[in-house]
């Protein structure tokens, strides 16, 4: 039985255990799927988890004559260790909307699961560790969150109050949203702008305002969440471009031992450089760049170079400048050796 299958098992479960006597009509409405179905999968938990459902015909109506749950899956040491490990990394958000302390979750699965993993998760610690490092934003967004997870889980279109980073301009839109999605931290959620007439991205921190619009919608069936993200560099998707990077001796090491993105070809050239071909945003690879200083070079295409030369000569004229800095609240040590001294 299948995941999908399952969750219906455990749906149906607590539907009978809160209202006993239901009917398998009753069952129906609520699972969304036929009679059959439901007599089907009753049939499945007496069978293949020997839970003790019944219909009573007298009341017309299905009851769990004892006190049963869903038995507790037999992991493997290798699975514990795998949960605690997750745990572990997902703390590391445990500040940003939608997650919760961990920490009596991973009690409980040392308990559950003593007999599979003797360690603690402070011992675990000690012996591995995965830090992520997660961006920490300021505005709360816990609100906006959890109206867009519900409207998400509905398919309700919402109406938002959205600041955009370029133009730091606030707009209405109306939206349905498809999918949430984490990166580095930061929160986004992707669904179809009614104004721009297409799917975009919008982060959680520049919602001012989220409400919920009461218009169902439908989930067009060939939206896959992964194929998706899987389109951007890093965040950004649209505007793809084939780009061409050199990479020298020193840094080429570190871009052949890694998978930077689905589209990259690798050519490798003398003396131990080489040449990185990808599909990306361009603003998006520019940056990513200029991250490696003087180890890397964009080739190609020509505008995205002349782009990025134009972009160092300003900040080459920005290093160069002693402009003086008046503000309140500096450190005077600080705004002396900007200002040459002075």
């Amino acid at each position: 039985m299948n995941h999908s299958n399952v969750q219906k098992l455990i749906r149906l479960t607590q539907f009978v255990q809160q209202n006993p006597y239901c009917s398998c009509r009753s069952l129906s409405k609520f699972l969304e799927v036929s009679g059959r179905t439901i007599k089907r999968y009753v049939d499945t938990l007496k069978t293949d988890y020997d839970a003790p459902i019944r219909f009573d015909y007298g009341k017309k109506g299905y009851i769990f004559s004892a006190e049963w749950s869903f038995r507790i899956p037999d992991l493997t040491e290798g699975e514990v260790l795998a949960l605690l490990l997750a745990t572990s990394q997902i703390k590391q958000y445990n500040s940003l909307p939608g997650t919760v302390p961990l920490t009596s979750l991973e009690n409980k699965v040392q308990v559950l699961f003593s007999d599979k993993i003797s360690l603690s998760s402070d011992e675990l610690t000690l012996i591995l560790s995965s830090q992520i490092n997660p961006v920490q934003v300021r505005k709360d967004t816990q609100e906006v969150f959890n109206c867009l997870f519900r409207a998400t889980c509905d398919h309700i279109g919402v109406k938002i109050v959205y600041k955009t980073m370029s133009t730091q301009r606030t707009s209405i839109r109306k939206v349905d949203p498809y999918h949430i999605f984490q990166n580095q931290g930061v929160w986004y959620f992707c669904g179809y702008c009614h104004t721009r007439e297409e799917i975009r991205d919008f982060a959680l921190d520049r919602i001012k305002d989220c409400q919920s619009t009461g218009v169902k919608f439908v989930l067009p069936s060939d939206f896959d969440p992964q194929q998706y993200l899987s389109t951007a560099f890093r965040i950004m998707k649209g505007e793809a471009t084939q780009v061409s990077i050199w990479f020298d001796a020193h840094k080429a090491p570190l871009i052949r031992e890694r998978i930077w993105h689905s589209s990259q070809i690798i050519h490798e050239l003398p003396e131990g450089e080489l040449l990185l071909q990808l599909q990306a945003n361009p603003r998006e690879i520019k940056r990513w760049v200029l991250g490696f200083g003087v180890h890397a070079v964009l080739r190609e295409p020509d505008h995205l170079r002349q782009e990025m030369l134009e972009e160092i000569n300003e900040m080459k004229k920005k290093y160069k400048k002693k402009e003086k800095i008046v503000g309140k609240g500096t450190l005077n040590g600080t705004l002396k050796e900007y200002n040459g001294g002075k």
